[in-house]
């Protein structure tokens, strides 16, 4: 489990971010103009979800590793 958690490291956390954020703010609007909005609901609603899960797998990696806790498994 150490393994997978120290994935999260901070460079994927700044690709995650840009990954939603391109979502939320290029994609969803794109299909709001083309009068798509289910894919605009969607694409706002995975935008939000990639960047908060994210965000809480960067934290949990932090607070695991900051401690050494799985390091030595």
């Amino acid at each position: 489990m150490g393994r997978i958690i120290g994935i999260f490291d901070k460079y994927f956390l700044i690709l995650m971010l840009i990954e939603g954020g391109i979502t939320m703010f290029m994609d969803a609007p794109s299909f709001k103009k083309s009068n798509m909005m289910k894919s605009y609901k969607q694409a706002r609603w995975i935008g939000i979800f990639i960047i908060t899960i994210s965000l809480i797998l960067y934290i949990l990696q932090r607070i695991l590793f900051q401690n050494s806790i799985f390091l030595k498994m």
